[in-house]
């Protein structure tokens, strides 16, 4: 489903309102619910896992398994703490969606408002993936990779655990592009590209930046621009080769830029230019000067 179809971006289309209540016929009278037959189940190389320690759970037998309360599909809406990357090496696509988190009303666009487990459910879910005028509308059902206890194997909430907006969103994604398999390891840029459709620019830092380079990038993200950072490995044959360094960053990885801030140094003549960060993991965060350590 594109928007030349009459589809609207941000809003779910006639095509899926009409699946959806199809299904909910079906649930009513049958108890059967939406699944997507053609998704590919066994894109999942990137875990250390094997398929068949992998099983497929919708969210309410997730939330039975874990002893959650009922699965929401959002609660209290979408924000940066609400994405935590899982077992695949999809760090860039999870800090895509963070800093798409900390725009106003903009998530909410790819995101389509009226979905839940509650009065609707019917065991499919629409996002969006593009612009306003250049965007696909992508189908899922809302069966779930998850290990022997019953635990997301990929994207969660590790804070509102019940809470399932996020890995839906990605395994539209991994549905979009083909499976969970051709998430792993996508450069950066060529990732936001294709989910926003943006023009994107790679600049590589150096010590030598300017005050003024970095206020005007402080004044595009003011604007809505997105920015994130990624640590070259140093093999860069193995690009996204992970490995810690002692600040606490890791190198082969990417971060988020939720933040940017200038200021007087007030112990030298230097300007201080500081980024705030996102590891996707929620865990591993740099330990040096202005950390919170």
């Amino acid at each position: 489903m594109s928007s030349s179809d009459g589809a609207v971006f941000g809003q779910m289309s006639r095509h899926f309102i009409e699946l959806r209540n199809q299904y909910l016929n079906k649930y009513l009278t049958e108890g059967i619910l939406y699944t997507d037959k053609s998704f590919d189940k066994f894109s999942t190389r990137d875990s250390n896992r094997s398929t068949k320690s992998v099983r497929w759970l919708r969210p309410h037998e997730i939330c039975k398994q874990l002893h959650l309360p009922q699965p929401v599909f959002i609660d209290n809406g979408m924000s940066i703490t609400d994405v935590s990357q899982g077992e695949i090496s999809n760090c860039w696509f999870v800090a895509v969606i963070a800093c798409l988190s900390t725009l106003d009303n903009v998530l909410e666009k790819y995101v389509p408002p009226g979905q839940d487990f509650d009065q609707f459910y019917s065991g499919c879910f629409c996002f969006h993936i593009g612009c306003e005028n250049n965007f696909t509308e992508v189908i899922v059902d809302d069966l779930l990779p998850v290990d022997e206890n019953g635990n997301l194997i990929y994207g969660r909430n590790k804070q509102d655990r019940n809470e399932f907006w996020f890995p839906l969103f990605e395994k539209a994604y991994a549905n979009h592009i083909g499976g969970y398999k051709n998430m792993v390891e996508s450069r950066m840029s060529r990732g936001l590209e294709d989910l926003t459709k943006g023009v994107v620019n790679e600049i590589s830092l150096y010590p030598s930046m300017t005050t003024d380079v970095f206020d005007d990038w402080k004044g595009l993200m003011n604007c809505g621009f997105l920015f994130l950072a990624y640590i070259e490995s140093r093999d860069r044959s193995q690009w996204t080769k992970e490995e810690d360094l002692m600040n606490g960053l890791v190198r082969g990885h990417a971060y988020s830029i939720t933040f940017m801030y200038s200021m007087d140094s007030d112990k030298s003549d230097r300007v201080l230019r500081l980024m705030q960060l996102k590891n996707p993991w929620g865990k591993k965060e740099w330990n040096g000067a202005w950390s919170d350590e």
